[in-house]
């Protein structure tokens, strides 16, 4: 009965809004080669903007201790490390920016000022 009520079309709308917030905010960062995006706005309709970066874990941490958490969502399995490079790197780099319907264009907004403040030590 839930799920009958929701209006996925809205969800999905607000999901692509919140990632170009997200993706527009933090052009100059992926332009200068600070961190790079693995989705465009427009296809994507997830919980998360995931992003690349090398420094994944410290600015995972710094974001946390200003109330944003972003999880990592692909750790790589003991049993499965050593079989893919490209797959450890991006596992290694990986954040996962919060991005879903429950979140408004402004909590977009911080989270981009908050990621930009720490990856360029301002």
């Amino acid at each position: 009965v839930y799920l009958e009520n929701i209006d996925f079309a809205l969800v999905l709308a607000a999901r692509r809004r919140n990632a170009a917030v997200l993706e527009q905010a933090l052009a100059a960062l992926a332009d200068a080669g600070k961190l790079r995006p693995l989705c465009k706005s427009g296809t994507t309709a997830g919980l998360y903007y995931p992003i690349l970066l090398e420094n994944r874990d410290a600015v995972q941490q710094a974001l946390a201790h200003r109330n944003i958490y972003c999880p990592v969502i692909w750790p790589i399995p003991a049993q499965a490390e050593g079989i893919c490079e490209t797959c450890e790197a991006t596992a290694a780099h990986i954040l996962a920016l919060p991005c879903d319907q429950r979140y408004t264009e402004q909590d977009m907004a911080t989270i981009a000022e908050t990621l930009k403040a720490i990856v360029t030590g301002e």
